[in-house]
């Protein structure tokens, strides 16, 4: 349409034909009619024989809110997802729910209502992605953030949570339209292989994307191209075949004079890839043997250009060597674009993009108290999660590793407790390692318990770091137990009970039901058989395994 009345009617009066035909009748009394261009604010309207509504400047079409100001439409649309967002954090914080079970709601029901605007649109400010994580790390931990932003995004063997790193997962998102366009045949991606020329792209590196976004001025493509740009610089060349599958071209490792190399008669003639100028011995061609495979002169000085450049960066690479390189396949993608191609979901994307080296700071703290640098840490994280689905025991041994446990001396410090004295002791300074092993209330109560596995033949010597950390040297059951033992410990904390037997017994007996009624029979151990007393040894009709556990049982004070 042009913007006369003519083409209007004529526009309208198509639509009116088509649904006599079709029955899919237009509601024309909620039709807005947008001017764009010079009159994209006018209030002008145009005499019609049905009904609209004029003077609008935005309108909601798929769930995106469009604006005559395109600028204005990300902002828009995610202002709309964040007031969505509150009144979703506020129902779900009537909940008593740990940060694991904040975390599920964050995945299930937060993220996904954002996920069309990350696909669709442009990245949003800094600020409006500052706002979004700052509202679900406040969310999760109903205040301010007791493990680092960077800890609890790893995976739980590493000291992680499993948290969602939502810049990450933005650009993963961003990254899949790559795959999209390369592999789809269809009028968007006509459009979008007109700005970019994703044949070289995909065969050469980083500095590439650089240069191309020089010449669009479409904001979205300008994101998906400095992402991929920052992804590709991210990449760690740590094997022979990474090495070898490197593009030559828009490399940012390879530089000549501080300039991205890129001589297209090479390019042209297939030469795109370290591996087309490497012999099967592992050693570059020489001179003669690149103008013989291209079947054409090489300038010589672009030859020992690249030479120079390739070999020091071989030296520089740690642990790969090309004397181990074997030949294989000739690669259709390079190193850096494989990722992104090869994978129909984005899950590999998401992981390399939230990969850090950031290392638990209760490791150290840790490996100070034992005096012990041989832990082996990816067991101590994250067996509790393979051993029991329990999340309160989940939660709570997290937070016994991590050092976040509310303890007297924890809370004291925060001003929230008037002593930092044990609450069974009343004598020392109650830290996690006094409250659940160097009490004497608690000391006692491991003695019984050691006493009747040895009344039972059960031979295990407790010692402070199996206890407190758990051993991957003890069956499932054992760890199990110990964990039921710190629950009880910690229920007595809070309820101010001082821990004794009788009372870890009855809260056995409880876990124990539970564990009867919700888990397979056939899932066995070789320590449930045993709940101990100080006199004898009592016998119940289920075994160890991977168990769901309930709460303990009141324990009256002793």
């Amino acid at each position: 349409m042009d913007g006369s009345e003519e083409t209007l009617n004529i526009a309208l009066q198509l639509l009116h034909s088509f649904s006599q035909y079709s029955g899919l009748n237009v509601n024309f009394e909620k039709t807005h009619v947008v001017w764009i261009g010079a009159l994209k604010y006018s209030t002008q309207s145009i005499k019609a024989r049905w009904k609209l509504v004029w003077g609008c400047t935005q309108f909601k079409l798929l769930g995106l809110t469009f604006d005559v100001d395109l600028p204005k439409m990300i902002e828009q649309n995610y202002n709309d997802k964040l007031v969505k967002l509150e009144n979703i954090i506020a129902h779900w914080n009537r909940r008593e729910l740990t940060p694991l079970g904040r975390i599920t709601v964050v995945k299930t029901l937060i993220l996904p209502m954002f996920i069309h605007l990350f696909v669709s649109l442009p990245q949003p400010r800094e600020a409006i992605c500052k706002v979004l994580n700052d509202k679900v790390l406040k969310f999760v931990w109903q205040g301010p953030s007791k493990i680092k932003a960077k800890v609890i995004t790893k995976d739980f063997d590493e000291g992680g949570l499993k948290m969602v790193d939502i810049n990450a997962f933005i650009k993963s998102l961003k990254l899949s339209w790559i795959r999209k366009v390369i592999q789809g045949q269809n009028k968007f991606t006509s459009l979008a292989k007109k700005l970019i020329d994703f044949n070289i792209l995909c065969n050469t590196g980083s500095l590439y994307a650089i240069s191309a976004v020089k010449n669009i001025t479409n904001a979205f493509w300008i994101d998906v191209l400095t992402i991929y740009s920052d992804f590709v610089k991210s990449i760690n060349i740590d094997s022979v075949d990474k090495l070898v599958d490197m593009p030559l071209f828009f490399n940012n490792c390879l530089l000549i004079n501080n300039k991205y190399i890129f001589w297209k008669y090479w390019y042209d003639d297939g030469i795109r890839f370290v591996k087309d100028i490497i012999k099967d011995s592992g050693q570059i061609l020489s001179l003669q043997e690149l103008q013989a495979k291209m079947n054409k002169p090489v300038n010589f000085l672009h030859y020992e250009g690249i030479k120079k450049v390739l070999s020091t960066y071989i030296v520089s690479v740690q642990n790969v060597k090309l004397k181990d390189y074997k030949v294989h396949s000739y690669p259709i993608l390079s190193t850096y674009i494989k990722p992104i191609i090869l994978n129909s979901c984005n899950k590999l994307l998401y992981n390399m993009l939230k990969e850090n080296s950031e290392i638990p700071t209760c490791q150290t703290k840790w490996n100070e108290y034992f005096a012990d640098d041989s832990i082996q840490w990816k067991n101590v994280h994250g067996q509790v999660f393979k051993k029991t689905n329990n999340t309160y025991i989940q939660w709570l041994q997290t937070r016994i590793i991590h050092r976040i446990l509310g303890t007297n001396s924890h809370l004291f410090k925060m001003g929230l407790s008037d002593s930092k004295t044990c609450t069974f002791c009343k004598m020392s300074e109650e830290t996690i390692t006094h409250l659940f092993w160097d009490c004497n209330t608690v000391k006692i109560l491991i003695k019984d318990i050691s006493d009747s596995l040895k009344n039972a033949k059960i031979q295990i010597v407790i010692n402070s770091k199996m206890f407190l950390l758990g051993d991957t040297n003890v069956n499932d059951s054992c760890f199990i137990l110990f964990m039921e033992v710190k629950k009880y410990i910690f229920e007595c904390k809070r309820k101010e009970v001082i821990p004794n037997f009788q009372g870890l017994k009855a809260s056995l007996k409880l876990s124990l039901n539970i564990y009867a009624n919700t888990t397979n029979e056939s899932n066995k151990g070789i320590f449930w058989k045993v709940i101990v007393c100080k006199r004898r040894l009592e016998l119940f009709p289920f075994e160890g395994g991977r168990v769901i556990f309930g709460q303990s049982k009141k324990i009256n004070k002793t």
